[in-house]
């Protein structure tokens, strides 16, 4: 389940930022969670 939470936000491109601060910035932010999920 981790190793998937870790591949969509490596195909996220609209941030440029690495897997931890996109880890905690979709902990932080709904919109941004639901559109890494929208990924998938």
């Amino acid at each position: 389940m981790r190793q998937i939470a870790v591949n969509l936000l490596g195909k996220e491109k609209r941030v440029k930022r690495g897997i931890k601060n996109k880890q905690f910035l979709a902990a932080m932010d709904n919109k941004y969670l639901e559109r890494v999920l929208s990924l998938g």
